[in-house]
């Protein structure tokens, strides 16, 4: 099975050793959510199969060289992404939506006769 990066944007495809590693979601619940909400894609939920690449993750996420590969700390989070500017700001995720005011629309017609077009 090809293995794509699900990060919003990021077009990296895994290649046979490449520079670019690929890593499984976390299967603790809490951790997932957070890696989860970290993609600001809507509706998103991870499977066993989802994939994010290297490249979201700091230099200090990796422990190098441990049993002659690269793998990520336990306690990784995926931070580097290049979102479009309406997704940018941490605020916007939990930010309630803006409060409406409604206008009452005074009619115009109201204590006037209208003109009966049909009649001539």
């Amino acid at each position: 099975m090809v293995k794509f990066c699900c990060a919003f944007g990021c077009n990296e495809k895994f290649i046979k050793g490449g520079p670019i590693t690929f890593h499984s979601f976390p299967k603790d619940e809490t951790r997932r959510k957070l890696w989860e909400s970290k993609l600001k894609r809507e509706n998103f939920k991870a499977t066993n199969y989802s994939r994010i690449c290297s490249r979201h993750f700091s230099e200090d996420c990796f422990e190098r060289e441990k049993l002659g590969g690269t793998w990520l700390k336990k306690d990784a989070v995926p931070t580097i992404f290049d979102f479009p500017s309406h997704l940018k700001t941490e605020d916007n995720e939990n930010k309630a939506p803006e409060k409406r005011i409604i206008l009452k629309r005074e009619n115009s017609f109201e204590g006037k006769e209208m003109c009966n077009l049909g009649s001539t």
